[in-house]
């Protein structure tokens, strides 16, 4: 299956092989996407919203705030 996620056709989280187990592949790919993210968000036009949310208090605060997005 060209094109997905290698770790779609197998669930051996505990591989230290990034092809085979998503945990790994976050852990390495982790500092590259920080990297790409930071670098849009600073030239980003002012036109585009950025929200960025660095801990579980400002998830829950955001998350608080948007009245469509509340559990009932």
């Amino acid at each position: 299956m060209a094109g997905l996620a290698p770790w779609r056709e197998s669930r051996d989280v505990l591989s230290r092989d990034p092809e085979r187990s998503i945990v790994t592949w976050a852990w390495r790919m982790h500092g590259r996407y920080d990297d790409e993210y930071g670098a849009l968000l600073s030239t980003a036009p002012i036109s585009q919203r950025w929200i960025v949310l660095e801990n579980r208090r400002q998830v829950h605060s955001f998350l608080q705030e948007q009245p469509q997005l509340r559990a009932t």
